[in-house]
């Protein structure tokens, strides 16, 4: 693979990760809404159970969004470096945090595992906006 290329990979998914904002964002409105109804307390215990599922769900798409924020950072640095990832495959090794051989990864499983979380972000805000909705029709 040509190193115009691999630089080309990175800031896809650099831009990919920059995009996925918009559904933290947005899961992040839906907490707010279910916090809102929470403590109107006029809700039944099933609508109550909706509510904090979309609390909780929110939990885990803060978690999604700090590792995505983070691989943002790292193929963006690897899309605007001629070594592409092999400083960052160093840093991990140096740091302890290397699973596997270093530099054994290519753009494309990173890019992969990249777009798994931010699906995964994606089906957490359906399931958010979900159960937002069945809390308001819920007794």
């Amino acid at each position: 693979m040509s190193a115009e290329n691999e630089r080309w990979i990175a800031a896809t998914a650099a831009a990919l990760c920059t995009a996925s904002r918009w559904l933290s964002a947005a899961s992040l409105v839906l907490v707010g809404g279910a916090l809102a109804l929470l403590s109107m307390r006029a809700s039944g215990v099933p609508a109550l159970g909706a509510q904090a599922a979309v609390i909780a769900l929110g939990a885990v798409q803060v978690y999604l969004a700090i590792r995505i924020e983070f691989d943002r950072a790292v193929f963006a640095r690897a899309a605007a470096s001629p070594a592409g990832f092999a400083g960052f495959d160093e840093a991990l090794a140096s740091l302890g945090w290397a699973r596997g051989t270093p530099g054994t990864r290519t753009p494309e499983s990173r890019t992969s595992g990249l777009h798994a979380l931010v699906r995964r972000s994606a089906w957490l805000l359906c399931a958010q906006f979900t159960l937002v909705l069945a809390s308001l029709w819920l007794p």
